[in-house]
């Protein structure tokens, strides 16, 4: 009998041993990939991508409303230093330096605020951002993000603005701006085709995976095997029946009168 017992007691202590060793393979060979990447000292976060809204065409192929790139400034209190250079800054864009500097002294001794991120400047143009980022270590703190905005050729928000509709840039500023979230959008109580046909020209938001570590700081771009990251889906075209050139030759003949034109062919 007791001999019974000790078989029964070794088979489940072997029994144990080799559940133990088949976990271990498993964790150390087979998902080595994935736990490395969940290593204690890194974390892999999941960013959106945002997808370029559709363009306007006219019956003529004439692109009308396209996606214009702008830039954003901000400045994050905690990472501001105090050789900051707010003159040279102020040189390139026009702000209330003290305004500024009141702020960020007043978030940098509060806990819940040091790490907000302070808006500066909205839809700068490419040419200042290449000056202010020649400068770069001039500005610690400061952080600049990429926006899309609606651009209108042939007059088109002026000729033909109760056609499109309008959209605006929408902003939601997060404790840690990189997770900002810009969108364009059409505004909610208007109409006009930006609007109605919205699903189609929106597209669909791709994301990458950043590598932060465990201070929260952003280490660049997650190269590993275990996620992928993905692309955005441009939103789609949208052709429309007005011809453009006709459209401005109308407004232009009008001039200040008030009035309505019809076209037709008298035939059909």
């Amino acid at each position: 009998m007791l001999s019974n017992k000790r078989v029964i007691i070794l088979f489940v202590i072997a029994f144990l041993l080799v559940f133990i060793l088949c976990n271990f393979f498993y964790l150390q060979i087979i998902k080595f990939d994935k736990f490395n990447d969940r290593a204690i000292n890194k974390v892999v976060r999941t960013l959106p991508i945002k997808a370029p809204r559709g363009l306007i065409k006219d019956r003529n192929n004439k692109n009308i409303v396209l996606n214009s790139k702008v830039y954003d400034i901000q400045i994050v209190p905690y990472d501001v230093k105090e050789n900051f250079n707010y003159s040279l800054l102020n040189k390139y864009v026009r702000y209330d330096t003290s305004k500024i500097k009141d702020k960020i002294r007043k978030y940098k001794n509060s806990f819940s605020y040091k790490f907000t991120p302070i808006s500066l400047k909205n839809k700068l143009t490419q040419d200042t951002i290449f000056i202010i980022e020649e400068q770069r270590e001039e500005f610690p703190g400061l952080v600049i993000r990429e926006v899309f905005s609606r651009e209108y050729d042939y007059n088109s928000n002026i000729h033909l603005a109760h056609v499109l509709g309008e959209t605006v840039i929408d902003r939601k500023t997060y404790h840690n701006p990189i997770f900002d979230d810009i969108n364009i959008k059409p505004i909610d109580k208007g109409s006009g085709v930006e609007k109605y046909y919205n699903n189609i020209l929106k597209g669909a938001d791709g994301k990458e995976y950043r590598l932060f570590d465990v201070a929260g700081m952003d280490r660049g771009n997650y190269l590993g095997k275990v996620y992928q990251n993905e692309q955005p889906v441009s939103g789609e075209d949208l052709k429309i029946t007005i011809d453009i050139d006709l459209q401005n030759f109308i407004n232009n003949s009008l001039n200040d009168l008030v009035g309505t034109v019809v076209c037709m062919l008298p035939e059909s």
